[in-house]
């Protein structure tokens, strides 16, 4: 609780000295609450149910917004500009309110691993910053590199549906902490579920680790029915 607690007496002492005069999204001045204005609130769309079976690996997945608007403008930011402060924030919040509504009961949080090369030059782990910020919210353990992501594989980003789901098999392995997941209910958190090939990969890698459930958490999904037949560019 003390954690907690801190976590957010720093977001209030962040936003009273300084506060955010513009929205992330549309860059409007006007009613700008946590990095967004209220028209852009209105646009957040829930996120889209359905499409691509296959989660063999998963118990239940939710995830938070529609990929599109000022959500999709929002994980950009999080996740090519390092502006992540905000958008975190927000994600976290929902992420820790749905997990709250599915009315699961997962021991410990762990994220979707980047590669060492993306991880150099970005700096960070948008995933890593949005389970540790959701772990505090639900009160929960996280465990750092609980998963790792196997040299050599090509980045998602610019390839297709089925593309990504050939690039991520067998991309995810256990990582050096994989051993605390062994016999616990585990909530496994991603930014944006796309064609569920990296949330396969990591569920899979964390059953192998002895993961007794799983849960999948997002920030955002992508149009499940959408022809995805395209190069995706984020």
């Amino acid at each position: 609780r003390n954690s907690m607690d801190k976590m957010r007496l720093r977001d209030a002492l962040l936003d009273f000295f300084f506060p955010c005069g513009e929205c992330l999204s549309c860059g409007s001045m006007a009613k700008v609450r946590n990095g967004l204005c209220e028209k852009c609130r209105e646009k957040l769309r829930p996120a889209p149910a359905g499409g691509r079976p296959g989660f063999g690996w998963i118990d239940a997945l939710r995830c938070v917004y529609a990929y599109d608007g000022p959500a999709r403008e929002l994980i950009r930011k999080m996740k090519f500009r390092g502006e992540y402060d905000l958008p975190v924030r927000l994600f976290a919040r929902e992420m820790a309110r749905l997990y709250a509504e599915a009315g699961w009961k997962a021991e410990i949080v762990v994220c979707a691993p980047t590669s060492r090369k993306t991880l150099r030059r970005r700096g960070y782990n948008q995933a890593e910053k949005l389970a540790r910020r959701t772990a505090k919210e639900l009160k929960l353990p996280f465990v750092q590199d609980a998963l790792k992501k196997k040299r050599g594989v090509r980045s998602q980003v610019g390839l297709n549906a089925q593309q990504r789901i050939e690039n991520m098999q067998g991309a995810v392995l256990p990582g050096k902490h994989a051993g605390a997941v062994e016999g616990k209910s585990v909530l496994l958190i991603d930014d944006v579920l796309t064609t569920g090939s990296t949330a396969e990969a990591c569920a899979k890698a964390l059953r192998e680790a002895g993961a007794k459930e799983l849960y999948l958490l997002t920030a955002a999904r992508r149009d499940p029915h959408a022809h995805l037949s395209a190069p995706i560019e984020d």
